[in-house]
């Protein structure tokens, strides 16, 4: 149900010039607060890619050992993912 105004309700005043100064303050303050949160997010964006990387370069520096290694079991797996792969792209 909604709710109707009552005589009792204040009406909004138009700002007074001297909350201007108040108003672009703030305004200067949540650009600040903005620009700070926007490098700290970018430095954790950076620190995640960076980590994302190296994650990448060890598992694949693995995969090449595990390959070298064992070159029989690998293409034994690639060739059953590979078959797997054709029995659902067939469905």
């Amino acid at each position: 149900m909604a709710q109707t105004a009552t005589k009792d309700a204040t009406p909004i005043k138009p700002a007074e010039t001297n909350d201007k100064g108040d108003l672009n303050t703030q305004i200067e303050l949540l650009q600040r607060d903005l620009g700070s949160l926007a490098e700290t997010t970018l430095a954790q964006l950076d620190q995640l890619h960076t980590e994302g990387r190296a994650r990448a370069k060890n598992l694949t520096d693995q995969t090449n050992e595990f390959v070298r290694s064992q070159p029989v079991t690998a293409l034994a797996i690639v060739a059953g993912v590979g078959f797997l792969a054709g029995l659902m792209s067939r469905r």
